[in-house]
């Protein structure tokens, strides 16, 4: 079942939804707008709410926006593909966040306050890192614990 939020956008929302379902590869602005019967901005709400039903939907369908032209039914190496895009705006969005709490004057906040900017420090910090789209190293280089040690003995003398 279709669920769509505004009952006003429903009818064009499920439209879309029914010309969006045959397309097995991509389907431009002025033909989805055509099938449609008006013209469909990518930001639209109804064009959003077909978008989350479709992704929702039994078996998933995602499309992906193709700049002044269409829509694209990704497949599954699109997904994998288009994860990295999604992991980028994520650590982008992370980065933002915590630059902008650094901004805050903790002299200015209450003690509450103040325990609450460093836990979202914290967890903005712990989005960049496990957003960040750096190469995962290879077992093979990490050091041993007893190499680490050993190092940290060398430094402490």
């Amino acid at each position: 079942m279709i669920f769509i939020a505004r009952p006003e956008h429903a009818e064009t929302a499920r439209k879309i939804i029914a010309a969006l379902v045959g397309v097995n590869d991509e389907i431009s602005d002025e033909a989805l707008s055509m099938v449609v019967g008006q013209q469909i901005a990518p930001t639209d709400t109804p064009m959003k709410s077909a978008l989350r039903s479709l992704e929702r939907s039994n078996p998933p369908i995602h499309f992906r926006r193709i700049r002044k032209i269409g829509w694209k039914r990704m497949n599954d190496p699109d997904l994998v593909t288009h994860s990295e895009t999604d992991l980028k705006k994520i650590y982008r969005a992370g980065r933002r966040g915590h630059k902008k709490l650094g901004h805050a004057q903790f002299d200015n906040l209450s003690n509450g306050q103040q325990l609450q900017a460093a836990r979202n420090s914290a967890r903005f910090a712990a989005i960049e890192n496990a957003a960040s789209v750096t190469p995962v190293r290879p077992i093979s280089s990490i050091p041993d614990l007893k190499t680490v040690l050993e190092k940290i003995k060398e430094q402490a003398s």
